[in-house]
């Protein structure tokens, strides 16, 4: 029984922590980028990732990371992982799909690096001083304007001016479940 549960608290709960995580930001990016396609089934998708992320954050910092958090606390602990999850999953999905979707995945890709770092900030309870913030908010204008900037032209220069439409029609996007 011993070695059982060793195994558990070794091996299997960090690997189901993790799981919950990658998952739901796996379908939380399914979710984003496919939404135009079919709003109400990818919401749920959506939404089912962002269970199992949440789910993760809140599990590790209970019963790994042992912090003791009050009702508050845990409230934004909450918010603040779905919002990371959300900025993670819009990155993501923006990258996989940006052959597709162009036009979408430039609007995705630099937000959601704001809303994950800003996310990520105020999940960890980072207090910055006006220096730091100044610092911060510096260093993420640097990095998404040309990101926006370079994916923009990317999409513009390679359909030379002409943005792929969002269909209802189903098309073979290359990973074979063709929406």
């Amino acid at each position: 029984m011993e070695q059982l549960s060793k195994t558990w608290s070794l091996i299997w709960f960090p690997y189901v922590i993790y799981i919950m995580y990658f998952l739901g930001v796996g379908l939380i990016a399914g979710g984003i980028v496919h939404m135009p396609i079919e709003p109400a089934r990818y919401s749920i998708i959506l939404l089912i990732g962002a269970v199992l992320f949440i789910s993760a954050s809140f599990i590790n910092e209970l019963l790994v990371e042992k912090k003791k958090m009050n009702f508050s606390q845990a409230i934004k602990l909450l918010f603040f992982s779905f919002l990371l999850s959300l900025g993670v999953g819009m990155v993501s999905g923006g990258i996989q799909h940006f052959g597709e979707l162009g036009g979408y995945a430039v609007i995705l890709i630099p937000s959601g690096i704001v809303l994950s770092l800003l996310s990520f900030i105020l999940k960890n309870n980072i207090h910055l001083n006006k220096r730091q913030a100044a610092l911060i908010i510096t260093m993420l204008v640097l990095l998404v304007s040309p990101i926006t900037l370079g994916l923009n032209w990317f999409v513009h220069d390679t359909n030379h001016g002409h943005q792929k439409q969002i269909t209802d029609q189903p098309e073979d996007d290359g990973h074979g479940h063709g929406h």
